[in-house]
C-alpha cells in the first residue's frame, strides 16, 4: 500500500528532520483544498524549526486563507 505523501511529511516531522519535512511538504502533490492547507500547516512547522521564519509564515498565511475558504 503506497504511503500517502502527508504521512510521509508528518513522519519527518515527528523524526525532527526539519530539512526533510520542509522538502517534502513542497513536493507533495495536493489538488483539493483541505490537504493543500494540510500540508501548508506542515510546511509552516518545518520552516519554523529550520529558522526560515518568512517561509513559516507565508505558508501559515496561505494554510488559514484555505482553511477559511472552506469554511
Amino acid at each position: 500500500m503506497p504511503v500517502e505523501p502527508l504521512t510521509l511529511v508528518r513522519d519527518a516531522l515527528d523524526r525532527h528532520d526539519w530539512g526533510a519535512a520542509r522538502s517534502l511538504a513542497l513536493q507533495a502533490p495536493c489538488e483539493e483544498p483541505a490537504p493543500d492547507a494540510a500540508r501548508l500547516g506542515l510546511l509552516a512547522d518545518a520552516c519554523w524549526w529550520l529558522g526560515q521564519l518568512e517561509g513559516c509564515i507565508q505558508a501559515r498565511e496561505r494554510a488559514c486563507r484555505l482553511h477559511g475558504d472552506l469554511g
